[in-house]
């Protein structure tokens, strides 16, 4: 998740928050991350989904595991919140 609509802007990155991993390329074909950044298969609310689904999965798992850091709840909730609020009022 590295788009402005998540906060990321000229000289300032995301948080580490809305990480999630993508497989890549490979002999069998395009990976999920190919298909998803850099003119990839999906259009722009498609993938913006998609991202938050991933984004969600991989919290979960690491809730799971009892690796999930308090302060990255909020900064989901910072950035991700506030880009779903918007997409509400529009």
């Amino acid at each position: 998740m590295n788009g402005i609509e998540f906060g990321k802007g000229l000289g300032l990155k995301v948080s580490d928050a809305l990480m999630f991993p993508l497989c890549t390329d490979n002999a069998w074909g395009r990976g999920c991350h190919s298909k998803l950044d850099q003119g990839g298969i999906y259009d722009k609310a498609t993938a913006v989904g998609l991202q938050i689904t991933w984004l969600h999965q991989t919290r979960d798992e690491l809730k799971r595991l009892g690796q999930w850091p308090e302060q990255a709840d909020r900064d989901v909730e910072t950035f991700v919140g506030a880009y779903l609020r918007r997409q509400v009022t529009c």
